[in-house]
């Protein structure tokens, strides 16, 4: 019987191309700031959609698969160029309390300050009223599915899933990109990266993380798709940074944090 895990491991020569709703969508007078953007969640075996999953997912939720939480579409692995990160700190309540978010805070917050740079960078600190605060990145990012069609996602990384995040990004850090001849530290949207997931186990049971199947360096040698999945990268990464998506933290996870 899998037991509960609860120790955590826890710019650009090219212009972006802005989202444009189609003639005739019935969309016209929206844009990006109108749409949600869909979370991908890497499914635990206590997760509460795998022990006791809807009726019409029944057959298709299984700890390490990974779940859009919009469209409900279930993979075992993701093409994905990453677009930004948002670092942030979510407050929950500790599942033997009845869990749930009770806040999140972003650098700057006055609620952090309290706190020494050190205790920031722990997966988690517990808190004077006994909630856990939880550092997590967002990793934002345009999704290519097995059609080429491609979907703006975010990914919440924490506790178990930050060494892998610290994988992903180091792997982009030892990147160089040439152009023209010259060699330039390589950007986060100038990597394509194939996601898997693979089972850690320990004394105190058996979890999913992240892992990195495999790569492809957007360089001088693109392709057009390559360059568009570049260029979309970088026009989510200008949308989420002037504040076009609000960050939607996990409150609605049935989990919480992992």
């Amino acid at each position: 019987m899998t037991k509960e895990v609860t120790t955590p491991e826890e710019q650009s020569v090219h212009q972006a191309v802005p989202y444009i709703a189609p003639d005739d969508s019935g969309m016209d007078d929206l844009d990006s700031s109108d749409f949600s953007v869909p979370m991908l969640r890497l499914l635990q075996p206590l997760s509460k959609n795998v022990l006791s999953p809807p009726d019409h997912l029944k057959d298709k939720l299984k700890a390490g698969l990974v779940l859009n939480n919009l469209t409900e579409d279930v993979s075992e692995e993701v093409d994905i160029v990453f677009a930004t990160i948002r670092k942030v700190y979510i407050e929950w309540v500790p599942a033997s309390k009845g869990g749930g978010m009770q806040g999140i805070y972003h650098k700057g917050d006055p609620f952090l300050t309290q706190f020494h740079t050190s205790e920031l960078e722990k997966a988690c600190v517990k808190l004077t009223n006994g909630n856990d605060l939880v550092k997590t990145l967002y990793m934002y990012g345009v999704q290519i599915d097995a059609d080429g069609n491609t979907t703006p996602v975010v990914i919440p990384m924490s506790k178990t899933q930050l060494k892998p995040a610290a994988k992903i990004l180091g792997n982009v850090k030892l990147r160089k990109f040439t152009r023209d001849g010259l060699s330039i530290p390589t950007g986060l949207n100038r990597v394509q990266f194939k996601l898997g997931t693979v089972s850690r186990t320990n004394d105190k049971g058996t979890w999913y993380v992240w892992v990195i199947k495999d790569t492809k360096l957007i360089d001088e040698t693109a392709t057009q798709e390559d360059e568009a999945l570049y260029n979309e990268a970088v026009s989510l990464s200008h949308a989420i940074k002037s504040g076009e998506h609000d960050i939607e933290p996990d409150a609605k996870n049935p989990d919480g944090p992992f």
